[in-house]
């Protein structure tokens, strides 16, 4: 309560209210939240001000990545005029591959709903800085974000995927013949050997399935002056990858990769890939341990990485060199004082970099 007897309205996020969102209050601001839950009430924002989001989103022939498209967030969303209602669901699993998948599959960043409470997209998030460390010393037109990805969220978009192109038999008919002839799906040398019959049976699968391609993946950005900790202005962005865009970048770099005695990141992506379709259209369903198992003996915390050199050559240059929203906009969006509710990571380099001239005066 104020000094005058009147009760304040609570920190909150605009767009998330307890009617719409499994997230509220305290759960809005801890480390591993506030960078789910600022990006939807970020959409929610741009929503309401009829402001479109980048969309990444494969051309016919599944050969490139169109620029300059965009995707309305109601669109991202799954809305509709007749169910305009979303419901968010952070840190969630999603029911329509409860069948399709052998054993537990991990909760995904947000799962959006309507207000029957029918689910309608699974979506990764993605919170990335413009300029990441490996632009930073570029021209500011150079400037782009890294983008890492997790195996559960690359296995969630195969999956929407297949679910979307279940019905096509030409597809079975592409990935059975090359999946078969593979002895041993974790043999280093076999893969390598068989390398550039993976990638063209991708993108042969692709070239068909991205007739259905669906929004997936929600890349916010929030662009610095630099490496300094200092918002430029304007600095706000939402980009949205396509379940086949990602599986485009991924394909290209493991095709740009030269031939060596290791499986990249990117091939093995590529190599599981291939095993989730096979065992959907031929078995009908997928056993994760098979596929989480193909690790040619690396690590397997990320799916894959890709710095700002990689990521640029897609999002394009107009809007990470001049974002859509100004950084005032964050008074209409963390409200009621909200930004005293965050919980950063406390880390000795910040401590140092943000404290030094207060500790020494003089130096």
């Amino acid at each position: 309560m104020s000094m005058s007897g009147e009760t304040l309205a609570a920190p909150s996020l605009y767009g998330l209210t307890e009617s719409n969102s499994n997230r509220t209050g305290k759960d809005l601001w801890g480390k591993n939240q506030f960078n789910s839950t600022f990006p939807v009430s970020l959409c929610c924002y741009m929503r309401d001000r009829g402001l479109d989001a980048v969309y990444l989103a494969v051309d016919e022939g599944f050969s490139r990545i169109d620029e300059g498209m965009c995707i309305a967030i109601n669109d991202l969303f799954g809305a509709t005029e007749k169910n305009p209602e979303s419901h968010f669901a952070f840190e969630a699993p999603y029911s329509g591959f409860s069948d399709l998948v052998m054993g537990n599959i991990d909760n995904l960043d947000l799962i959006i709903s309507d207000g029957s409470g029918r689910q309608l997209r699974p979506i990764e998030i993605k919170l990335t800085v413009v300029p990441d460390s490996a632009t930073q010393d570029e021209e500011e037109r150079c400037w782009a974000p890294e983008l890492i990805v997790r195996p559960v969220a690359t296995l969630y978009a195969a999956l929407q995927v297949y679910c979307n192109n279940s019905d096509d038999k030409r597809l079975r008919n592409i990935v059975e013949p090359v999946a078969q002839d593979i002895q041993d799906w974790n043999n280093r040398a076999e893969i390598l050997a068989k390398k550039e019959r993976i990638l063209s049976c991708i993108c042969e699968y692709f070239a068909i399935a991205r007739e259905k391609q669906q929004p997936f993946l929600m890349q916010p950005i929030w662009k610095t002056l630099g490496q300094s900790p200092d918002l430029a202005d304007p600095c706000f962005d939402v980009f949205v990858w396509s379940d086949c865009a990602l599986f485009r970048i991924i394909v290209d770099e493991a095709s740009r990769e030269q031939r060596g005695e290791r499986v990249s990141r990117s091939m093995r992506e590529c190599v599981r890939l291939l095993k989730v379709m096979y065992d959907a259209h031929t078995v009908g369903t997928v056993n994760r341990k098979n596929v989480t198992n193909i690790d040619f003996g690396s690590q397997t915390d990320k799916a894959v990485a890709f710095n700002g050199n990689v990521t640029r050559k897609y999002m394009g240059e107009s809007r990470l060199l001049r974002p859509s929203l100004e950084r005032k906009v964050l008074k209409e969006i963390i409200l009621n004082g909200g930004e005293r509710c965050l919980k950063p990571e406390r880390r000795f380099d910040a401590s140092l970099y943000f404290n030094w001239e207060k500790m020494f005066p003089d130096s």
